[in-house]
């Protein structure tokens, strides 16, 4: 298995869906300027850096490795975070 291709998920796309939940939940229990109003903006942008990590991750498995894991973790994680992403967007329109 490629270091690279696992260190470029991780950072790219678990690594921004931890950041929107603790933002999440911090924003939720303490009063954080830069995050107290901004919660749903944080976590869209974090869910777009997890979709295109999730197209980053296919593009570095097809250029080092081709090993199908990658793929299906990958296009998986990217289905998921666009339907989470549309669903978000969603509800912040729905006249609030």
């Amino acid at each position: 298995m490629n270091a690279k291709v696992k260190r470029v998920f991780i950072i790219f796309v678990i690594t921004p869906i931890l950041l929107a939940m603790l933002n999440w939940l911090f924003s939720g229990r303490y009063f954080l300027s830069w995050a107290y109003y901004r919660t749903n903006e944080i976590s869209m942008i974090a869910l777009a850096i997890s979709f295109f990590g999730s197209l980053l991750v296919v593009y570095f498995n097809y250029r080092l490795e081709k090993r199908r894991i990658w793929y299906v973790i990958s296009i998986i994680s990217a289905l998921v975070s666009a339907i989470y992403f549309y669903i978000v967007r969603s509800l912040s329109n729905f006249g609030f």
